[in-house]
């Protein structure tokens, strides 16, 4: 899949409608779509009201990516939001390869909250991280991810006793890439991309809420002060907002160009050059984002 390979949705129409969504305010945070005032979240407005995951056959842009970006828009602080979703569509390249860049945003998410787990919880990050990684590689480590999700819903069957909000971001990670389809109980009555996408925006808002939790019960401990601990949580969950955001921005920046695997006959894995994903992932991860309250 590659962005804007819709002849009628071309970047640079989705770009001018975005900034003129910006321009008569119509880019607002909260609701997805008020079909009265035509006032939305990114996707909402460019959506016209439909599914996110519409996203993909109008603009090129899967699910985890499209619901991923409108639960950053709406955690930002409100004078960045408007402004955040125009440089988004604009670093997005024509035929740019997204289907990976939920797999990285996730990991960013997950390298922010290793260092408030510990035990089994922090074994459950680290092996949501691992089978992200491993989505990143050919088609033919597909069985190797697949077998990796199963272990790590396993695992956490395991930690029930100590089932806390990490445990279900560690899982929904994993299932916002398209390795979910192994735990079809989690998606019953929902479609593969939209369960994905849900995953993918309980990620980014679960990870905000987590840090500013904890940022909040920091100050608690050291003062009585109810209204600063909240003014607190509320600069903590702004600071994750605007990392990730920043994030994102540098993900699709880089997101290599989707190529036609049927141009040519294909070779063995072992012969194929790397792709965008692969050499990002052979570079190790990008630095660890920290947010320590």
């Amino acid at each position: 899949m590659g962005a804007f390979i819709n002849p009628a949705h071309d970047r640079d129409s989705t770009v001018a409608m975005v900034r003129r969504a910006h321009a008569a305010g119509l880019l607002v945070q909260g609701d997805y779509f008020n079909p009265a005032t035509g006032k939305g979240t990114l996707f909402g407005v460019l959506l016209d009201g439909g599914s996110p995951t519409e996203a993909a056959d109008r603009f090129g842009m899967p699910a985890p990516f499209s619901f991923a970006a409108d639960g950053i828009f709406n955690g930002l602080p409100h004078d960045r939001a408007s402004s955040w979703a125009i440089e988004l569509v604009e670093a997005i390249g024509d035929h740019a390869d997204l289907s990976r860049s939920q797999e990285q945003l996730a990991i960013d998410a997950l390298n922010m909250l290793c260092p408030h787990a510990l035990g089994d919880v922090l074994e459950l990050l680290h092996m949501s991280r691992e089978h992200l990684k491993r989505r990143c590689l050919p088609d033919s480590h597909r069985p190797a991810a697949l077998s990796s999700l199963a272990t790590l819903h396993q695992f956490a069957k395991q930690t029930n006793d100590q089932y806390d909000d990490l445990v279900s971001i560690a899982i929904a990670a994993a299932q916002s890439s398209d390795g979910h389809d192994q735990v079809p109980e989690f998606i019953a009555g929902k479609g593969a991309a939209q369960a994905a996408g849900l995953n993918a925006a309980c990620v980014v808002k679960y990870t905000a809420k987590f840090l500013s939790q904890r940022a909040r019960r920091a100050m608690l401990d050291n003062t009585q002060d109810t209204a600063a601990a909240l003014l607190v949580a509320g600069q903590c969950s702004e600071t994750v907002f605007n990392q990730l955001g920043e994030r994102l921005l540098a993900i699709v920046h880089g997101a290599p160009e989707d190529t036609n695997p049927f141009l040519s006959t294909p070779a063995p894995d072992d012969q194929k050059p790397l792709t965008g994903w692969q050499r990002w992932l052979n570079n190790l991860c990008p630095p660890e984002p920290t947010v320590r309250w």
